[in-house]
């Protein structure tokens, strides 16, 4: 997939995430009977399983563009480096700042694209970290159900 590609499925993902984070059932009250608690629990649970499976994509996505970006910045070192050995059109007498501009210069493609790589990286950090609090927060409601649900199994206890 393309840089383009890639940020698009992220947008995406956050946007299913979010939606699915708006789905969140209404938290039951405390007259409510057992049912309502666990139609609440197992529509939770959908929801976490489907922001889990988003959640994977994005672990996938942003470890292949850390690994993009770490073999573009070699890349951009190596082309630098080469830049460097070959003294390409840099008279004796410039100083350094003067080699390294023109070593830069030469290496500019590389540095691009490792720009853009960086990018896309921060790109899928962030959607990572989104559907990382999402998941959290939706595994607390779904915690909130199970409270409420083993609050009726005492009840139900103490009336024997």
């Amino acid at each position: 997939m393309n840089r383009a590609a890639i940020e698009d499925r992220l947008r995406k993902i956050v946007a299913e995430a979010t939606e699915l984070r708006g789905q969140v059932p209404k938290y039951p009250g405390s007259g409510d009977p057992p049912a309502v608690w666990l139609e609440g629990l197992r529509s939770t649970r959908q929801l976490i399983d489907r922001v889990e499976s988003l959640l994977v994509e994005t672990v996938r996505i942003r470890a292949a563009a850390d690994r993009a970006k770490q073999l573009a910045h070699e890349d951009t070192e190596h082309a630098w480096d080469a830049a460097a050995t070959r003294h390409g059109g840099v008279s004796r007498d410039a100083g350094a700042r003067e080699r390294y501009a023109h070593f830069r210069l030469d290496s500019r493609s590389e540095r691009l694209v490792e720009l853009e790589a960086s990018v896309l990286a921060s790109r899928a950090t962030e959607a990572h970290e989104i559907l990382r609090t999402f998941h959290r927060s939706l595994g607390d409601v779904r915690s909130d159900h199970h409270v409420g649900i083993r609050a009726f199994q005492v009840e139900s206890a103490l009336e024997r």
